[in-house]
Parts: C-alpha cells; sequence; structure tokens
C-alpha cells in the first residue's frame, strides 16, 4: 500500500502538469493529509471543495452525516454529494470483509476504484484497487469488475495523449467503466493519484453513456 506522502507529492507533481486537473488533484491532496473530525471536513470542504460539495456542507448536519455513512455502509446512494463525507471519514474507520466476491476487495469488502498493472517477468501483473482502502487484489484482466463480463466485443479500452499511461476500460454490457493506470509506461505513478488526473477522460466516458463503477475519494 502506498504512503500517505506518496500520494500527496505525486499529486501535486501531476497538478503541475494535468491543468484540466489541477483543482481535483489539489483538493485531492488535501484529502489525503486530512485528519480532523466531521466539523473539519466541512470547514475544508467549504474552503477549497468544487462548487457541489460545498453546497452540501452549506446544509449538512451531524445527524445527516451519520446517516450518510449507514446508506454508504449499506452500498446505498454513493452517487450523491452526501457519500462524499462517508467516504472520506470511513477511510479511518473502515469496514472488515467477510466472504466477498472476487470484485471486491478482500481488506474491507469495497468495490474497486481503479486497475493497475504492474511489470512483472517479461510482462504486466493486473490488479484491482480499493476504493476505500488502496489494497491491491489480483483480477482478471479484460473482464469487468462490475458485471464479470468478459467478452470482447463488449469491453474495450481508450486512453487520452494527455496522460497517454492511464487507459479507460469500458463495458458495453453493464455501461460501466474505470481506468487503468500502467505503472510500466510512468514508473512513478500512484494508482489513486493518477487516477484522478484523468478527469478529462471521466468527461468523455459519462458523455458515451458510461457510468463510473465507484466514485473517487473526491466524488468524481
Amino acid at each position: 500500500m502506498v504512503a500517505a506522502d506518496t500520494k500527496v507529492l505525486r499529486a501535486r507533481e501531476l497538478a503541475a502538469t494535468q491543468k484540466e486537473a489541477r483543482e481535483a488533484l489539489l483538493f485531492y491532496a488535501a484529502l489525503v493529509e486530512f485528519d480532523g473530525d466531521w466539523d473539519d471536513l466541512i470547514a475544508l470542504v467549504a474552503r477549497i471543495g468544487p462548487p457541489v460539495l460545498r453546497e452540501s456542507a452549506r446544509h449538512i448536519d451531524r445527524i445527516e452525516l451519520k446517516a450518510a455513512v449507514d446508506r454508504y455502509l449499506r452500498g446505498e446512494d454513493r452517487e450523491s454529494p452526501d457519500s462524499f463525507f462517508a467516504r472520506v471519514m470511513l477511510r479511518r474507520e473502515r469496514p472488515r470483509a467477510r466472504g466477498v466476491p472476487s470484485n471486491r476487495c478482500p481488506e474491507c469488502g469495497e468495490p474497486p476504484q481503479s486497475g493497475v498493472l504492474r511489470p512483472q517477468g517479461d510482462g504486466n501483473a493486473f490488479a484491482l484497487v480499493c476504493s476505500l482502502c488502496s489494497n491491491e487484489w489480483s483480477f482478471p484482466r479484460g473482464q469487468c469488475p462490475h458485471c464479470g463480463e468478459a467478452d470482447r466485443e463488449k469491453i474495450a479500452w481508450f486512453q487520452a495523449e494527455t496522460i497517454a499511461h492511464v487507459q479507460t476500460q469500458t463495458c458495453d454490457a453493464c455501461a460501466r467503466y474505470f481506468h487503468v493506470i500502467h505503472c510500466g509506461k510512468e514508473p512513478r505513478a500512484v494508482p489513486e493519484a493518477d487516477e484522478v488526473a484523468a478527469l478529462a477522460m471521466d468527461v468523455w466516458a459519462r458523455e458515451q453513456g458510461y457510468e463510473k463503477i465507484h466514485p473517487n475519494l473526491i466524488g468524481i
């Protein structure tokens, strides 16, 4: 698992080159460093968060925050702004996995955020990266981590020239997508941070009608 300071350094490095994702990367770096309580998180969002989260922070109270955590743990309402607050706070008090399927994190039971290819022998080893605890676990390359589809006619990969070491894997069976980070192409890559840097591909995928498997730490 990558240390927090390494994630922060990588996010700030990417912010200097990926202009369209600069604000998102700096917000991500601040969240990785965050170590406060609910009130501190609301204050942080009010100061540097994106508009939709700032609006949510103006109205949410502790009762609603607890309800957001409960819904998140039940796997509900994970696309709403309120789920962002639950996601940040649960990183410090993670649930434990119990008999989860292969497309879920064996440590905390949460769905994957991204995929990562790391050089191994004469090729690459593929793993999924947890959306909550950043744990990595092996999973078949070319299979959809959401629905399990493995038909090559329904799985495709796309990338942007500005961040060529990140591919976006789409599945036409369930209309979901996620990003895959190639560490062989960019040895300095940190999956969590580089996933945030692929903001342009998030915009593209949504325009094509795909939905992300799971929002990242900053809610994208």
